[in-house]
């Protein structure tokens, strides 16, 4: 049983498991998950804007988070790297070029989360992305 904020239930038996929907989202940009504890998996991914840069890049997701939002729905995923500590604490330049930014981090606007117990998928968000992973867990 698929179980959402908006009460859509869905047989167990036709629900994704999360490696089956993992694996159908390997081609996604903008896409992560994380392990919460307690047995439930949350995957998300974004579609809007994109840090890549260091530019105060610590400013920027102050001022674009709201504290207003539903859960899950105004926040930014992905990573920042051993080396972006030059932006807070004195470090020295690295010996050789980075294969990756130094920071990338990505808009979210809303989270499906697994409950591997019972394999029930959760939907947190916007009404947007509440459709969107509808469509995906459908």
């Amino acid at each position: 049983m698929r179980n959402t904020n908006r009460q859509t239930p869905l047989s167990q038996s036709t629900a994704p498991s999360l490696e089956s929907f993992c694996q159908s989202m390997v081609d996604q940009e903008q896409y992560g998950v994380l392990d919460l504890g307690g047995g439930q998996t949350l995957v998300t991914w974004g579609s809007g804007e994109v840090i890549t840069e260091q530019i105060d890049w610590r400013a920027r997701l102050r001022t674009s988070s709201s504290r207003e939002a539903r859960p899950w729905s105004s926040g930014w995923m992905g990573w920042i790297s051993y080396e972006a500590g030059r932006t807070f604490e004195q470090m020295p330049e690295p010996i050789a070029g980075l294969p990756l930014p130094e920071v990338c981090l990505w808009r979210h606007e809303g989270a499906l989360i697994h409950h591997s117990q019972t394999g029930i998928w959760s939907i947190e968000g916007t009404p947007r992305f509440q459709r969107e992973a509808e469509y995906r867990l459908d």
